[in-house]
């Protein structure tokens, strides 16, 4: 082993620890805070981890066709990762996967296994160099493929993380969306260059480590709120809580300028009600209400109902109301159950902060 082949393995294990210690972390994050945008992120990160392994081992196998197994499960397992990456940063900047998209990458990751398995000496070879080991290198029409399948999964990304940047209204948002930022430009160009760099220093392990500490400085940021992963898809405009009555006993706008008549809204809401209830023959309990370029997600309770007015229907902030209903409830709805007044100026401070809390991912 020359200079070269031992900094390939130390710069390649630092890599590898600092990917296994990535992989632990969002797991752990996962199990804590169960957002579907942080397992589909782990699961990038177990691709990209066994990438490393693969990458920093398979020069020092004993002979080709170990060499050549460990390549390419690497370089399959890299991609799986990749589609993974693509699977995120379209949950982070629409809230759902684009069909289209998905299957342009299916087919294009089923085009790298077949010629991962069939296609040595075709469209990649295995060389042996006498002072550093095996060294797969990929022929044009594999570079052009995985080209194809990188570039804009890797545009994607980063545009991803520059719109949550642009969405980032307090000051602790903006640092980390920042981080992630930063991360992404680290990771997926910083990769790019560093694989020019390979073909003069003769460094294979340099893409790991340079993509490995992108990833370090993007997870920093994403793991103090995983929340941040709904910080583009979703836009909320207004939280009513009405009474029984029809009265509005709390009311937030999200966004300042909100013209929105709550009597109106209750009116509405309770004319839809009566409207299904005679046309069905029972009762039926709304969840929500669809208009043009908005929605009305609905909490309906017995002394009171929760009315979130957003851009668009989803899980996410249907569990955030009913979190919302179920603390509002216990603790500031037994103030005003038995009055027609409002909540004084103090508890409405209690209550803003208490929407802070729970929807601190809404810009």
């Amino acid at each position: 082993m020359d200079l070269y082949s031992i900094l390939h393995l130390i710069i390649g294990n630092i890599a590898v620890f600092i990917l296994i210690l990535l992989s632990v972390a969002v797991l752990s994050k996962y199990r804590k805070d169960k957002v579907l945008a942080t397992l589909i992120f782990n699961l990038f990160f177990i691709g990209i981890l066994i990438w490393a392994i693969c990458s920093t081992y398979y020069p020092f196998m004993p002979n080709e066709r170990l060499a050549v197994m460990f390549y390419c499960i690497g370089v399959f397992c890299s991609y799986v990762g990749f589609f993974n990456l693509f699977l995120f940063s379209n949950l982070v900047k629409s809230g759902s996967i684009s069909l289209k998209l998905a299957i342009y990458f299916s087919f294009l990751l089923g085009i790298i296994l077949m010629l991962l398995i069939g296609g040595e000496n075709l469209f990649y070879s295995m060389n042996f160099y006498e002072h550093f080991g095996f060294y797969g290198q990929a022929f044009f029409f594999f570079l052009i493929i995985q080209f194809a399948f990188i570039l804009p999964v890797g545009i994607l990304f980063i545009n991803s993380c520059f719109q949550m940047v642009r969405k980032s209204k307090i000051k602790k948002q903006r640092f980390q969306t920042k981080l992630m930022f930063i991360g992404s430009l680290i990771g997926i160009p910083g990769a790019i260059v560093s694989l020019v760099l390979v073909e003069v220093i003769f460094i294979p392990s340099l893409v790991l480590l340079v993509t490995s500490i992108g990833l370090l400085v993007f997870a920093f940021g994403y793991l103090q709120n995983t929340q941040l992963a709904y910080l583009v898809p979703y836009q909320c405009y207004r939280l009513i809580i009405l009474k029984k009555s029809g009265l509005t006993c709390y009311a937030k706008n999200f966004e300042e300028k909100q013209n929105i008549d709550d009597i109106l809204i209750s009116g509405a809401i309770s004319a839809i009600s009566s409207i299904m209830e005679s046309a069905l023959g029972f009762k039926s309990e709304l969840k929500e209400i669809k208009l043009t370029n908005a929605v009305m997600i609905l909490d309906l309770r017995e002394d009171f109902s929760g009315i979130l007015i957003a851009n668009k229907f989803s899980v996410v902030l249907k569990n955030a109301l009913r979190s919302f209903g179920d603390q509002f409830q216990e603790t500031f709805f037994p103030i005003v159950k038995t009055s027609d007044e409002c909540l004084d100026k103090s508890i409405q401070e209690n209550v803003d902060k208490l929407i802070y809390n729970i929807f601190s991912f809404v810009p």
